[in-house]
């Protein structure tokens, strides 16, 4: 799985790094006040708080009362000039300081705190702005993430829609064709189809499958095929005990085992043997189907249907494990074919055999 590197975007303050950040910002103004009109530090300091978290409030409380989740660019018009007057008078009370509207006293701080209100609006309001937009950015990830996951899905259960009737339609056929030679064997083959129809539907259907369930599902396919071929076929799965837990997309393995056996087994005389073997290596799952058949060259056993059946796995394959996992296809020593899967051990991740 390829992952993309971006910058993140800018998170919300908390109210308490608002708080901080306003205490930080009026001390400044309250140092800059001083340092242009010369007045008593203490008392400019606490009027310069004042006016801020006075603005503040206001703001806040009109959003509040307001019922707004956002921070609109009316409350700062009507909080800024509110909040400075509200302000002004609180730091006076606080400080003792008489106000005098005709030396100036409301009138100076209040076009001081409307200027320095709107630096630290803005401030603000561009933090909020920021932080809207990266909500509704996650909300469209969300949103593109979940119908990717759908389309995925579709798309597999479409895959795995076109291997499930091939299978059972080649087998009815094999019972039609037993039917006048050996009723016996065509009587067996249909309790070895009931018996596979009620585990390939209820593995299919489920969203979570295992290897052993897909021996299981390999080892009642195969018992009809012998009942069908005779000793013409021998069969044998291997897989360590640790990995008969290990999660895998159903009905993956079994397309190579039928390819085996209709295109190398059935095409020679003697018949031969399939051997599936399971292992694990290096955090990678190997699952190989062998068969003692006629080989590629003979068969032309990448062509035609075949190569729609290997197609379809490994679509399945790219779709759930990207470039992780690999079907290889090659001559088998001393004669037939060599499948082999590779693919990681762990689960697809948020597709775990669907």
């Amino acid at each position: 799985m390829t992952t993309h590197g971006h910058k993140q975007a800018s998170s919300p303050l908390s109210p308490l790094q608002e708080v901080l950040w306003l205490a930080f910002f009026c001390a400044l103004i309250g140092v800059f006040v001083y340092i242009v009109r010369g007045a008593e530090p203490v008392a400019n300091l606490v009027q310069s708080e004042a006016i801020g978290f006075g603005i503040y409030a206001t703001i806040k409380a009109l959003i509040h009362l307001r019922g707004q989740d956002k921070t609109r660019l009316s409350n700062y018009l009507i909080g800024i000039p509110a909040g400075t007057l509200i302000g002004v008078w609180l730091g006076a009370w606080l400080t003792g300081a008489p106000l005098a509207p005709g030396r100036g006293e409301i009138a100076i701080p209040l076009a001081g705190g409307v200027l320095f209100g709107a630096a630290i609006a803005y401030f603000f309001h561009s933090r909020a702005i920021l932080a809207e937009q990266r909500q509704e950015l996650e909300a469209e990830a969300r949103r593109r993430s979940e119908q990717e996951k759908r389309l995925m899905e579709s798309r597999l259960r479409l895959l795995q829609a076109q291997i499930e009737p091939h299978f059972l339609f080649n087998t009815l056929a094999n019972v039609i064709s037993l039917v006048d030679q050996d009723s016996a064997a065509a009587k067996k083959v249909l309790e070895e189809l009931a018996l596979f129809l009620r585990t390939s539907l209820r593995r299919t259907r489920d969203d979570h499958a295992t290897i052993a369930d897909e021996i299981e599902l390999l080892d009642a396919w195969l018992r009809i095929q012998q009942v069908r071929m005779g000793q013409r076929l021998t069969y044998r799965i291997d897989c360590p005990d640790g990995l008969l837990e290990q999660p895998l997309p159903p009905l993956l393995v079994q397309p190579l085992v039928e390819n085996a056996l209709k295109h190398g087994l059935e095409n020679s005389v003697e018949g031969g043997d399939i051997h599936v073997r399971f292992s694990a290596t290096e955090g990678q799952l190997s699952i190989r189907v062998a068969d003692t058949g006629t080989g590629i060259q003979e068969t032309g056993r990448t062509a035609g249907k075949q190569r729609t059946g290997l197609r379809n796995i490994r679509e399945r394959l790219h779709a759930l494990y990207g470039d992780s996992a690999v079907l290889s296809l090659r001559d088998n020593a001393p004669r037939g074919v060599l499948a082999t899967l590779t693919l990681p051990l762990d689960s697809p991740t948020g597709k775990t055999a669907t």
